[in-house]
């Protein structure tokens, strides 16, 4: 998605651009200021403006965006004092900070302002909507009143499950529930809210991204709606690749939930057998520095590497024979389907509920219990003498996942809730 824009007809938008859409702002469009300056110094990720060798201004660009989106913070003597985030050159939102710990939040739609709020020490104080002239002293329904302008009339409203239980009461039109994440705790234990949400979820569907999810909801609990399965989609064209060599992990380094530590001990026990494959692994979080020793400690230093974080993970699956998919709960695993999408079978820990959906023992991958090391070791080894079956096996189903498939799905769904 760049730029508001996700396929063609179909376009992103803040709840503030959406409500102004219905009934204008009375305001005027606001101007992105210029930071005074005598100089500026500028950068791939920053540009800072200069006045008598201070700091009065500062760009920082988000990475992956285009350099129309930024954050514009201007400061006073040195300090900080207000920060505008900026897209295709018209301020979003605008924060100023004064005493230290109080601000003043304008949101903007289209450049031209649509409420105020303010906060002290991070806390919610009270809130102007322009648009209806209404204050509030409660956030939630300082955000709802805008939410109420998007939703009269013939919509069909998509609900976040983490956020349900702060969904407003006054939506119009259809509501659609989405639980991407599990409903049981790490302990095993059903989680309340999702419990909650599942048996009385005042809508008309909920939507899961794949079957399995869809029988453990309708195993566990006694759904209020119908359970609808919309999967993700990767729609990415193959890559020509003259030879896969290595094993790769794409992935957040985090020690608790990808546990790649037991990918690099059961590499050690087979590398020997292939001394033409590394394995490298694509990535940043807190989990760097303890795989950093634990390479050391086995010495595989010159076997697997940390690559950093990558920008372009369709050309790093393409080029490698198999990736390795550690992960301790998985929702859907886009990354296992990027990686299929490439020919590149995945090797995965068999978790709730993504991995089980996609990959077929044997076929276009490895299912593997988390913490086996010997079972990892051994699937690596399965995969890696016999590539050419694993990846041939790759292609086979992804026709459920293709964009055009996607769309089908969610135009289904909408008419079916809208006629």
């Amino acid at each position: 998605m760049k730029l508001g824009k996700i396929a063609k007809g179909v376009h992103y938008k803040s709840v503030f651009d959406a409500a102004a859409e219905v009934r204008e702002t009375p305001y005027p469009e606001i101007a992105v200021p210029v930071p005074d300056h005598d100089y500026k110094i500028v950068g791939k990720a920053r540009t800072v403006y200069y006045r008598d060798g201070i700091v009065s201004g500062l760009d920082d660009f988000r990475k992956g965006e285009t350099k129309s989106i930024f954050t514009r913070t201007l400061y006073d003597k040195g300090s900080p004092v207000r920060a505008i985030h900026v897209a295709e050159a018209k301020p979003v939102s605008i924060t100023v900070t004064s005493n230290g710990n109080e601000q003043q939040v304008v949101n903007c739609a289209q450049g031209r302002p649509v409420s105020t709020a303010r906060y002290v020490d991070g806390k919610f104080l009270t809130g102007l909507n322009f648009i209806t002239g209404k204050s509030f002293e409660a956030e939630d329904k300082f955000f709802s009143s805008f939410v109420q302008i998007v939703t009269q009339g013939n919509n069909v409203t998509f609900i976040d499950g983490v956020t349900i239980p702060y969904s407003p009461d006054m939506i119009k039109g259809s509501k659609v529930l989405f639980l991407h994440a599990d409903h049981k705790a790490p302990n095993g234990n059903f989680v309340i809210r999702a419990k909650h949400a599942v048996e009385n979820f005042d809508g008309d569907a909920i939507i899961t991204a794949t079957n399995v999810h869809k029988l453990a909801l309708e195993t566990d609990f006694v759904p209020n709606k119908p359970i609808v399965v919309l999967p993700h989609f990767c729609d990415q064209q193959r890559a020509i690749t003259t030879q896969r060599k290595d094993l790769i992990t794409v992935s957040r380094l985090d020690p608790v939930g990808k546990p790649i530590a037991e990918c690099i001990e059961a590499f050690a026990k087979i590398a020997d057998e292939f001394p033409d494959c590394n394995y490298l692994i694509y990535g940043e979080g807190t989990g760097r520095k303890p795989l950093v020793g634990l390479i050391k400690q086995l010495k595989m230093g010159g076997r697997v590497k940390l690559m950093g974080y990558t920008t372009d993970p369709m050309s790093v699956f393409s080029n490698a024979i198999a990736s390795l998919y550690p992960t301790l709960t998985e929702g859907f695993g886009l990354a296992i389907l990027e990686s299929l999408s490439q020919d590149c079978p995945v090797l995965s820990y068999d978790v709730d509920y993504g991995p089980k959906e996609m990959i077929r023992n044997g076929v276009n991958g490895e299912l593997v219990q988390p913490g086996n090391i010997n079972q990892i070791a051994q699937a690596m080894r399965k995969i890696l003498k016999n590539p050419e079956k694993y990846s041939a096996g790759c292609s086979d189903g992804l026709d459920n996942y293709s964009r055009k498939k996607y769309v089908e799905n969610y135009d289904a769904l909408v008419s079916s809730l809208t006629h």
